[in-house]
């Protein structure tokens, strides 16, 4: 599950060998941290392989009438062919979100992960995009979820809220960077649904 990952230059939950989760605590690693070495360990288990668990991803787009979208790892990498498109991200979200665990999960700030069955502390993951509104009232009870994510020289945002009082999701792919730590993509979005949101309050 680690195999490639730090090669890969890719965003891990820091989960080691030997630890025991629950899946939920798998899909935590995954969407608050992008936790990529989680990405690997849910296919493995859920699918026997990430060969297999990607099959079923591409099956479950065409489900949903993901038309734009080929997926061709769990984890979100970079490769050949790995495609998709701001309408196709925002309607598989939207599928996501009725799950009200996800909902819960990408909605969270933060979370603790008990280790004890491997001798090990706690392990906290702390969301990369979900804290930014924790200081602000005005955005507590609308921004309900969201993911982040970087890939080489891009960035991308998805994240569910409310405008008068109705659901809406935005997406935002291919923000260019060169420093994953700028998240101009989640700039953009907090922005945009402060403006928003600042819209509806007048």
């Amino acid at each position: 599950d680690l195999e490639g990952l730090v090669e890969a230059n890719a965003s891990v939950a820091g989960l080691e060998i030997g630890d025991q989760l629950s899946v939920y605590n798998l899909v935590e690693a995954i969407l608050l941290p992008s936790g990529a070495e989680a990405c690997a360990a849910a296919a493995r288990v859920m699918s026997g392989s990430q060969e297999a668990f990607v099959a079923a991803m591409n099956q479950r787009a065409r489900e949903l009438s993901l038309n734009d979208t080929q997926f061709k790892n769990p984890t979100g990498l970079p490769e050949e062919g790995h495609v998709s498109t701001a309408r196709d991200m925002a309607r598989l979200f939207w599928q996501a979100c009725q799950d009200k665990r996800f909902l819960s999960i990408a909605g969270k700030s933060s979370a603790l992960i008990d280790r004890s069955s491997a001798g090990r502390q706690p392990l906290i993951l702390n969301s990369t995009y979900m804290h930014k509104f924790d200081e602000n009232p005005a955005f507590m009870d609308r921004v309900l979820a969201g993911k982040s994510g970087f890939t080489g020289d891009e960035q991308c945002q998805t994240t569910l809220f409310l405008k008068d009082w109705r659901p809406y999701i935005l997406v935002t792919l291919g923000c260019p960077t060169v420093d994953p730590q700028s998240s101009q993509a989640v700039q953009d979005q907090v922005s945009l649904i402060n403006s928003l949101i600042k819209d509806f309050r007048k």
